[in-house]
C-alpha cells in the first residue's frame, strides 16, 4: 500500500508522510489530515486534526457490574415418594400448601 500523496505547500508534509507510511499514530495523540474540494471554486483545502483528551470533559463513568444470578443448587429437588393414586396432581415436594383465594373485588 503507498502512501497518501501529499499536495506540495500543505504544512507538516514530513509528518504526513510518516504517519501514512505506518498507517496508525503512535503515542497519545492521533493526527487526521482531511482533503476537502469546494465544488465551486475548485479548490483544494488540507485540515489536520488531533484526538487529544479534553481536560475539562468529566471522565464516563464505569459501566455497572451487572446483578447476577446465583448458580443452581448441587442437588437436584424433585419428589422423593411415589405420587398418591387418589390426588395425583398433589405436590408431594411440599404436601402442606394450601390454596388461599384472593380477596373478592380484586379479580
Amino acid at each position: 500500500m503507498g502512501a497518501f500523496p501529499m499536495l506540495p505547500g500543505a504544512s507538516g508534509t514530513q509528518g504526513a508522510r510518516r504517519l501514512a507510511g505506518k498507517g496508525t499514530a503512535t503515542g497519545p495523540q492521533s493526527i487526521h489530515k482531511v482533503l476537502s474540494l469546494n465544488p465551486t471554486t475548485k479548490k483544494v483545502t488540507v485540515s489536520s486534526y488531533t484526538n487529544t483528551p479534553i481536560s475539562s470533559r468529566p471522565l464516563s463513568p464505569a459501566p455497572e457490574e451487572p446483578r447476577r444470578i446465583p448458580p443452581p443448587p448441587r442437588e437436584i429437588s424433585y419428589a422423593k415418594q411415589a405420587p398418591d393414586p387418589v390426588h395425583p396432581w398433589k405436590n408431594m415436594q411440599f404436601p402442606d400448601l394450601q390454596y388461599i383465594p384472593p380477596p373478592k373485588g380484586l379479580i
